[in-house]
């Protein structure tokens, strides 16, 4: 099943009602009592911790297709800069490092299969919103240290961090949680931050449970 992120009801309830009809919707949350525009973008995340998609993805890429159907712009995000972290989403142990150069490898490799599949769905249905697939280390790259604690991180309250519920699991088990993990949630907040400042986006769909629904209510 899958849960979408939305800021407000508007536009977006075509795709919302498409989803809902195939019963691919779980969740949505209301965050903004404003609507978004009619064109905004919607975007999914896409872990380079393989070489491939699997079918798992499906439910995620068939999710920004319905979308597109609707009229919104979908992005698919490749995580290069955020796997180097490692999501810490339902997990009981913390994810084994993936190379860098793997990793590149990796994002290199699914991009090249999502801009395909995409493609194809373009060729096939036609006119309607074009697709953009990018990879999230092109706009982290350039963030030091200094500036992620500064400017990224300040407004975050550890409190809330705490409380959620992804965190407190992690917490009370036996490995414990990183400090890479305990951020992660900066880094997706931030990822949504850069989307809708740059390609003004205002949704997001990903797959339950746990995938990033507490870094997006970071997000809000």
């Amino acid at each position: 099943m899958l849960k979408a992120f939305r800021r407000s009801y508007s536009s977006a309830e075509a795709a919302l009602g498409r989803l809902t009809d195939r019963q691919l919707l779980q969740q949505a949350t209301r965050v903004s009592a404003s609507p978004p525009p009619r064109d905004c973008a919607v975007y999914c995340g896409f872990d380079p911790t393989a070489a491939s998609l699997h079918v798992g993805h499906l439910l995620t890429i068939s999710a920004l297709l319905h979308c597109r159907q609707s009229g919104l712009h979908p992005i698919a995000v490749v995580g290069g800069a955020t796997g180097r972290v490692g999501d810490p989403s339902g997990r009981v142990t913390e994810r084994e490092e993936v190379e860098r150069d793997n990793l590149r490898t990796n994002a290199a490799s699914i991009i090249d299969c999502l801009e395909r599949i995409f493609h194809n769905d373009q060729k096939m249905r036609g006119a309607g919103p074009d697709i953009r697939v990018v990879d999230n280390w092109s706009w982290w790259k350039d963030v030091g240290a200094v500036e992620f604690v500064s400017d990224i991180a300040r407004p975050f309250r550890v409190a809330s961090m705490l409380a959620k519920e992804s965190v407190s699991q992690r917490m009370s088990s036996e490995e414990g949680m990183s400090c890479a993990e305990f951020l992660y949630p900066l880094f997706q907040a931030f990822d949504f931050l850069h989307l809708h400042t740059k390609h003004n986006c205002w949704l997001q769909v990903f797959v339950h449970p746990y995938k990033r629904w507490s870094c997006k209510n970071f997000a809000c």
